[in-house]
């Protein structure tokens, strides 16, 4: 038992060995005392973005804004002051300029999730990530990992609250990239607590001997979102304290007032649709009610079945179906599963549906983590007819080279089509006219005489405003 002992007593610890690698790490960008003297950092870069949640598909291709410009960090303020240049599908022809600045998460002019990354790339970048690393108190020696297909080795620590993991090579001990696992900003805020991760490539030397690297590439979860490359840059070394930024707490959602800016408007006898930033549908039928979309996120979905509870006393909500597969529009799904609710969904997106109601929400517990619910899934692969009596409706896949992840539906009685994310209004036209050409195609497709149409984005309208579109688009 003495020998065994002395031989565990022997053994070095998982903290002491982390902060080898740490050490040697450091050493091989110039040392600590070198990243230590960093205090600005210009760069002019060019790069791309993933709008992964509104791409026509899980998997890719995605689709993809460009932007080019400038981005300044001040490693003592923990500012970031940004000059961007942006161009992409969603822009059409124009070109669209933003400037913003964060200073310690705090952004003016900055979305939230980009006030995040600002202050993530600033802690955990490569001129803070090894200082934090070497001094924090739950160092230890991670689970070694092939990472960019190379065997690395993994330490781990905390940033606040959030678990980091770096990455080393086992080769050389040179630094690759960094993993924080959080909640995000909307539109992650769906999936919970998800890891993200950046990976550094190519790197240079700036004045002084400090390395840094030329490109970040960035993934959440398994989805690439960003790749930037580094043009130019140039760095001011001096003397000074290090600051620690920490993340912000996470910010409560406000689900009530995302709700108050919704408003109900009839489509027809017994549909209302609730117009807001993504709107959402009711369908009142003999047997219950019918939501078409469970928008937005988990706790505006709580918000709005409350409410629904209030102004249809006594009418249980039979159903939710999410008739496409972009993220901000099923984003209040795991909700309705907690609820009891049955989802449908085209066949397609139920690997997508599985997935997002299995999803870690550990951070900020939603309805479905505190009450683990076994999901009620039912696919449509050719068509499906919901309810009886006026407001009866069939869903048909609408199946198109850009809509084949969605659904449309049909109101027999009322002449109505409903059209999924195909049709959103800009100027006198529609945005993107392959969609209106594509939900036009599957109208005929299924021999549906159409009076009026509404969608996703698009209030009720008579169903020849599309068709005399495309005729002169086509023409």
């Amino acid at each position: 038992m003495t020998i065994l002992f002395a031989a565990i007593a022997l053994t070095p610890s998982s903290t002491i060995q982390a902060r080898e690698l740490v050490d040697q790490a450091m050493g091989i960008l110039g040392g600590r005392k070198k990243l230590e003297s960093i205090r600005q950092l210009s760069t002019t870069v060019s790069g791309h973005n993933y709008l992964v949640e509104q791409s026509e598909r899980p998997t890719g291709p995605y689709v993809t804004t460009y932007g080019r410009g400038s981005r300044n960090f001040d490693f003592d303020r923990l500012s970031e002051t940004t000059e961007l240049t942006f161009a992409g599908l969603v822009y059409g022809e124009r070109e669209i300029k933003r400037t913003y600045g964060v200073e310690r998460g705090v952004g003016k002019g900055a979305l939230p999730l980009e006030s995040f990354l600002s202050l993530r790339r600033l802690a955990l970048g490569p001129e803070r990530a090894l200082i934090q690393a070497a001094d924090a108190a739950d160092l230890a020696l991670g689970t070694d990992t092939v990472f960019n297909g190379v065997p690395h080795r993994v330490v781990t620590f905390k940033w606040g609250e959030i678990p980091v993991r770096l990455f080393l090579k086992k080769g050389t001990g040179a630094p690759s990239g960094v993993e924080t696992t959080s909640q995000l900003s909307f539109p992650w805020t769906t999936w919970g607590d998800v890891p993200m991760t950046t990976h550094w490539g190519n790197w240079q030397v700036l004045k002084g001997g400090v390395m840094e690297p030329t490109q970040f590439t960035t993934e959440i979860g398994s989805y690439p979102v960003s790749d930037e490359t580094i043009l130019s840059s140039s760095v001011t070394l001096g003397p000074g304290t290090v600051s620690v930024g920490l993340p912000q707490p996470s910010a409560k959602e406000d689900a009530a007032g995302m709700l108050a800016r919704y408003r109900p408007v009839k489509v027809a006898e017994g549909i209302t649709e609730y117009v807001g930033p993504f709107n959402t549908f009711v369908i009142e039928q003999p047997d219950g009610l019918v939501i078409i979309e469970p928008v937005f996120t988990s706790a505006f979905a709580g918000a709005f079945l409350d409410r629904l509870a209030k102004d249809k006393p006594g009418k249980r909500v039979k159903a939710v179906i999410a008739t496409d597969d972009a993220w901000p529009h099923f984003g209040g799904l795991r909700t309705f599963v907690a609820r009891g609710i049955e989802v449908i969904v085209l066949d397609l997106n139920l690997p997508l549906a599985q997935r997002f109601s299995n999803a870690v929400h550990r951070s900020i517990p939603d309805e479905l983590a505190l009450k683990p619910t076994r999901p009620r899934f039912r696919t449509v692969r050719k068509s499906l007819t919901i309810g009886t009596g006026s407001t009866r409706f069939t869903l048909y896949p609408i199946a198109g080279q850009g809509s084949e992840r969605m659904l449309m539906a049909y109101f027999p009685e009322s002449r109505l089509l409903y059209g999924s994310d195909l049709l959103q209004k800009q100027g006198e036209g529609f945005f993107f006219p392959a969609y209106p050409k594509e939900l036009m195609e599957a109208v005929s497709r299924e021999g549906l005489d159409v009076r009026s149409v509404f969608a996703e984005h698009l209030e009720p309208m008579p169903w020849k405003v599309v068709t005399d579109f495309l005729s002169r688009v086509m023409s």
